[in-house]
């Protein structure tokens, strides 16, 4: 305005600078220079001014690009808490089921419709399914029994004797391959199940699998992490190729179960020792594990165990194992079977001397638990018992509990696949 009352002659407009300083203010504050010039231009009713206008605001947004009108403005829409759930089902229209249960290494557990309850039991205590399908002996599929019912019956004064899985039966809640992941979401929500049976209808109802809640929250997370890490590198963009890439039903983990447990921890023969302190010092020494804060730190603990009971159970095995809440720096599960050289001592329930020591060295209670009963499953298997007691190779011992890991993943074999 001053340039206009001093310099008349310049036929300079303030109504210009105006106009031109209003578009550069907002589209800096609102870090978007584009749309302020058009809306800008239209409030004005003439786009005369579009290219000044574009100059200036692309020079504020440039010098301004950390300072928002909205302190509570997210970087993306897929941010914005109003797109969330618009964005959830966006994702799993895009994902099948599978995609979801690609990858699914564990063997499927199924009943019999003739199944007693006593059996069903231990299928339920030893498999993480919720639902067992029930196949007749002709292969075909006629219902599931469902871990809640079986959970509520347990115990319960129902004569046992008398149940068997056509006693549980339901009807059977399925979804196909090639399935979307929102409408298997909505089938549990509606049926509360949280796992659906995979059947394949073109294949004559073949059952292959089942898809689970957890699962598809794994591919959910995988898909959004695969977007952040494609658009995070240079030169590409998150729906460029790699996006195609196999999903795997759940993050990668160490490979668990007795057989790795025992690799990681290892097999050690003629052990030191006439007391349990001693042959368990000696067995960390030879160990030599890292985590644990040390063989002294894991030799207090297992002592404390024994102090409150013989960890011998009989039959010249003992299995040591401390409290899992004072074993958090172990990643997985850890068993170191030692061989003394001579009998030891251990106050079991049998009055028999060990033989055998296993030193279990797990994480946390549920896998401890399982790992536990996995050892003691294994521990009474006469042929693996037969090998330790006479003192077989390692190579014997280990393909041994291999085959015995093995059959206890697939406690049906020959049926169903996933």
């Amino acid at each position: 305005m001053a340039t206009a009352e001093l310099f008349p002659a310049l036929g300079v407009t303030p109504a210009a600078f105006v106009v031109v300083g209003m578009a550069g203010f907002f589209g800096s504050v609102a870090n978007a220079p584009l749309s302020t010039v058009i809306m800008v231009s239209e409030l004005v009713g003439s786009y005369e001014l579009i290219v000044p206008a574009l100059w200036v605001c692309t020079l504020t947004w440039l010098l301004s690009r950390r300072v928002v009108l909205f302190s509570e403005q997210v970087p993306t829409a897929m941010d914005a808490p109003s797109g969330l759930a618009d964005m959830m089902e966006g994702v799993l229209e895009r994902l099948t089921v599978r995609d979801a249960t690609r990858g699914r290494g564990a063997a499927l557990a199924t009943v019999l419709p003739e199944t007693p309850l006593h059996e069903l039991v231990e299928i339920f205590a030893r498999s993480t399914q919720s639902v067992f399908p029930i196949i007749e002996a002709t292969g075909r599929l006629v219902g599931v029994v469902d871990g809640r019912q079986l959970r509520k019956a347990i115990g319960a004064p129902s004569g046992d004797a008398l149940l068997i899985a056509n006693d549980f039966q339901t009807d059977a809640v399925y979804v196909k391959p090639d399935d979307d992941l929102r409408g298997a979401v909505a089938t549990m929500s509606r049926t509360g199940f949280d796992e659906l049976l995979v059947v394949d209808e073109a294949d004559g109802g073949r059952l292959l699998g089942l898809l689970s809640r957890r699962e598809v929250v794994a591919a959910y997370h995988h898909t959004m992490l695969h977007h952040q890490l494609s658009g995070a590198e240079t030169g590409r963009s998150p729906g460029s190729g790699a996006s195609s890439a196999p999903l795997p039903a759940a993050a990668a983990a160490a490979p668990e179960g007795l057989y790795a447990a025992v690799k990681r921890g290892g097999i050690y023969t003629r052990v030191a020792g006439d007391t349990p302190s001693a042959v368990l010092a000696d067995m960390l020494d030879r160990a030599a594990l890292t985590p644990g804060g040390g063989t002294d730190r894991l030799l207090t603990l297992l002592l404390q165990r024994e102090a409150l009971s013989s960890t011998a159970i009989g039959g010249g095995v003992a299995i040591p194992h401390p409290h899992t809440a004072e074993l958090g720096d172990f990643a997985f599960g850890t068993v170191i079977i030692g061989l003394p050289r001579h009998p030891v001592a251990w106050g079991a329930p049998d009055g028999a001397p060990v033989h055998t020591v296993c030193i279990l060295l797990s994480p946390s209670g549920d896998a401890h638990l399982s790992l536990l009963g996995e050892l003691a499953r294994a521990l009474s298997d006469e042929r693996l018992h037969h090998l330790l007691e006479h003192r077989a190779s390692r190579r014997k011992i280990l393909d041994r509990l291999h085959a015995l890991t093995a059959a206890a993943a697939d406690p049906f074999p020959g049926g169903p696949a996933d």
